[in-house]
């Protein structure tokens, strides 16, 4: 929906973006967050997540998150010129993807295996209908019991695939829509 119809924009920021609320929610009316969020959408509690926070083992990656979320790495984001960071960033995604290029394939029972059990810790800190989230670029969605409450658990997957699709979340309805 367009913003003029009510529709809100929510954007979370991972680990390729950060510190972009300054002109995303200021200029562009985006809703931005760096954490879970919770929203009443439909019929569901939903939480909502980037969720780059998913492997606790992941011990680097937790270091730079905090890092760069810092007040000093916010305030280095701000004054250090956009094409060091630039730079930076290909360089790092490069060799993250020259260390993790089969990792999906060769892994992905493990990776499901580590969305299940993020869900159902993160359910034991604030509960959810469903839980939505990224980042680890397998498409899941399961539905796991909790407190006698059915949880759905989606992760989004990756865009990049042959017959990538959306989430649409209509009232009451969670569906996967072709794009």
């Amino acid at each position: 929906l367009p913003i003029s119809k009510g529709a809100k924009l929510v954007y979370f920021e991972g680990n390729h973006d950060l510190h972009i609320a300054s002109f995303w929610e200021k200029k562009l009316g985006f809703d931005i967050h760096t954490d879970a969020y919770f929203e009443k959408v439909g019929n569901y509690n939903v939480r909502l997540e980037h969720g780059d926070l998913m492997n606790p083992n992941d011990k680097n990656y937790l270091k730079w998150r905090a890092f760069a979320r810092s007040h000093l790495g916010e305030m280095l984001a701000h004054y250090v010129p956009g094409n060091f960071w630039d730079w930076l960033g290909e360089r790092a995604a490069a060799r993250s993807r020259a260390r993790t290029r089969h990792y999906g394939s060769q892994n992905e029972e493990n990776i499901r295996q580590m969305i299940r059990t993020h869900a159902k810790n993160v359910y034991s800190e604030k509960s959810f209908d469903l839980l939505i989230s990224g980042h680890m670029h397998v498409k899941f969605d399961e539905t796991f019991e909790a407190d006698n409450n059915s949880v759905r658990n989606i992760n989004l997957g990756s865009w990049m695939g042959p017959d990538p699709e959306a989430l649409l979340i209509d009232g009451g309805e969670v569906s996967w829509v072709k794009v």
